[in-house]
């Protein structure tokens, strides 16, 4: 299963999807390597998705980037369940009509208060 194959979860004020937290892994093909090797996580030659996830413990690769000689330097990585603004809102705009509107309605919200 791909991530793109998965439901997307959609913004409980608006509809729009929400963003998945996801992070990108840098990788140096081998037959680039030089004695510096930057900012790459990874050192190897990868050449599918298949390659990229031998090299992650995430479950889902969700894109890669290739360069100019055909091997993966740059792959992106989700693990399945987080989302940005805890999967309910597509931004902090949303989030804060969600808040106004629940406050007009009367809903109160109680804080852990000091004893």
């Amino acid at each position: 299963m791909t991530a793109t194959s998965l439901p997307k979860k959609s913004c409980i004020v608006c509809g729009r999807p929400v963003k998945r937290r996801t992070y990108d892994v840098g990788v140096e093909p081998i037959s680039q390597r030089t004695a510096y090797q930057g900012s790459a996580q990874i050192v190897a030659d990868i050449a599918s998705k298949a390659d990229c996830q031998r090299h992650t413990n995430q479950p889902y690769i969700v894109s890669t980037v290739r360069g100019p000689d055909g091997w993966i330097i740059r792959f992106t990585v989700w693990d399945g369940v987080s989302y940005f603004h805890r999967g309910y809102f597509c931004t902090g705009n949303c989030a804060q009509a969600q808040g106004y509107a629940s406050a007009e309605h009367g809903e109160r919200y109680v804080w852990k208060r000091g004893e």
